[in-house]
């Protein structure tokens, strides 16, 4: 098979903002004040190719083996400026203009080949394997320009190689108990070299992620499992990247080269009871965390730079309700998580921890002539993250859909946070005892009418593990 994605995107964003800066030198006396307003666009080209090959060995036993080559590029380009008038001692008349413009390019290639091998041993275990080499470039150029100051010039370039190879086993053993154990070792080369400011960075690990499963149905209708994983966490690609990124005017982002990945630890115990309910409880340990340290320049400005901050301890409760018939016509889903979270985080001397709850529930009504209209909801109590304590979040919405034409035809309607809730404000803890305050709301209100045709036959097909490269997450949203 082949996939090829070719999308396009361009974006401008104007924002004005009124920042307030001020100290006291007489009792209340405002001595500076900054508004800054700020224009950026943005466009970015992307493109993916994929050529797969899966060979059959034997239908009876599902013994096949699929191969896979990538290659990813996404390339962007930014232009912003920002102007900023500072009005000293509340004088109008005592204005200092500056203007500050800041270009950026920045591209991104992957490239990657894995293949992965399954069958089935002794008529009853699934037995998978599988390796993969995958090598990412980065480049990174940029142009600054103030006001009456020299210009600075930006060029970074970050190199890295991931070799992988991985196995696991699963079946049945006996009527009762079932065990899946699989484990996957990765080594990683890494090299960045910041030319412009004459620093290099080297880095190269090895890293073992065992998988552990073993579940037993006592009856038809109970059911108790063990689970254990380790995964890994990279950082993403502008995470690396040590030039500049502007939040506004007193504060930008750099990076780090030398960040290193993050690591999760996860054991659960679940119980099911029926189709529809089940209760769980672990325990989730997170090292080497991916925080923004604040700290300031010889101007005054803030800088937050991505480094490896400490741990995150979090303890759950976990119940859920999974489409219950409630009556004939309506369903109740319910996920309700009770969670202790608690960080240390050592590069800032401070500890973060909170009591805090999550919430989502779903009722669909099945109406006559296979319509279906259903209400969801989202809530989650403050809570306490890394260096963030969140505050309280809300979000509702609506949607209504209908199967026509044999389920080839489907229609629905959407209306997404239907009571204009939709925010994400949080205090950034900072180093002794002060936060910065941080409010973000969304605009998510918006109708989206979605019409679907299926062609050819309406049955299922086996999915293939084709088409989906891990790298690409770590591009970040913007792209």
């Amino acid at each position: 098979g082949v996939i090829v994605t070719l999308p396009f995107n361009e974006m401008n964003q104007w924002a004005d903002t009124n920042v307030n800066r001020s100290y006291q030198q007489v009792a209340n006396t405002l001595v500076q004040q900054v508004k800054s307003c700020a224009r950026t666009d943005y466009r970015y080209s992307q493109y993916m190719g994929n050529l797969n090959y899966t060979h059959v060995f034997d239908e009876t036993r599902s013994a096949e083996m699929t191969v896979n080559l990538d290659y990813y590029r996404n390339g962007s380009f930014s232009h912003n400026i920002q102007n900023d008038e500072a009005v000293m001692d509340a004088d109008p008349d005592r204005s200092i203009f500056k203007v500050q413009t800041v270009d950026a390019d920045q591209i991104y290639d992957i490239y990657s080949a894995k293949a992965d091998y399954q069958t089935v041993l002794w008529k009853r275990y699934m037995f998978e394997a599988g390796a993969k080499w995958a090598m990412s470039m980065t480049r990174n150029n940029g142009l600054e320009k103030v006001t009456e100051m020299p210009d600075v010039l930006s060029d970074f370039l970050y190199r890295e190689h991931i070799g992988a190879g991985y196995f696991n086993i699963a079946g049945q053993f006996g009527e009762k108990f079932s065990a899946k154990l699989g484990l996957r070792g990765e080594y990683t080369n890494s090299f960045g070299d910041w030319k412009s400011a004459g620093e290099q960075s080297k880095n190269s690990y090895f890293d073992v992620f065992p998988t552990a499963y073993i579940g037993y149905a006592a009856s038809e209708k109970v059911r108790l499992s063990l689970s254990y994983t380790r995964r890994i966490s990279r950082p993403n690609y502008n995470q690396l990247d040590p030039t500049k990124t502007y939040v506004d005017a007193q504060s930008y982002l750099i990076g780090s080269p030398d960040l290193l990945p993050s690591y999760n630890q996860t054991v659960s115990l679940t119980s099911g009871f029926g189709q529809h309910l089940s209760l769980s409880v672990g325990y989730d340990h997170s090292s080497k965390l991916h925080i923004q340290a604040p700290s300031f320049d010889e101007t005054g400005k803030e800088i937050l730079t991505w480094t490896n901050g400490g741990v995150q301890n979090m303890a759950f409760v976990a119940f859920n309700v999974s489409a219950l018939p409630v009556t004939k016509w309506l369903d109740w889903t319910l996920s309700a998580t009770g969670l202790y979270t608690n960080s240390d985080l050592k590069d800032l001397g401070q500890k973060n921890s909170s009591f805090a709850a999550q919430l989502y529930t779903d009722f669909t009504f099945n109406l006559p002539k296979d319509w279906k209209i259903s209400l969801d909801a989202d809530y989650q109590s403050p809570m306490a993250y890394n260096i963030y304590r969140m505050r309280t979040v809300f979000m509702a919405n609506f949607s209504m859909k209908k199967n026509l034409l044999e389920n080839r035809l489907s229609l629905s309607f959407r209306v997404d946070d239907i009571f204009n809730t939709a925010s994400n404000n949080m205090d950034i803890l900072t180093p002794g005892s002060s936060s910065i305050y941080l409010g973000q709301k969304y605009y998510r209100c918006k109708a989206i009418v979605d019409l679907t045709w299926n062609f050819g036959q309406a049955q299922s097909t086996k999915a293939r593990k084709v088409g989906n490269l891990d790298e690409m997450s770590r591009v970040g949203n913007n792209n």
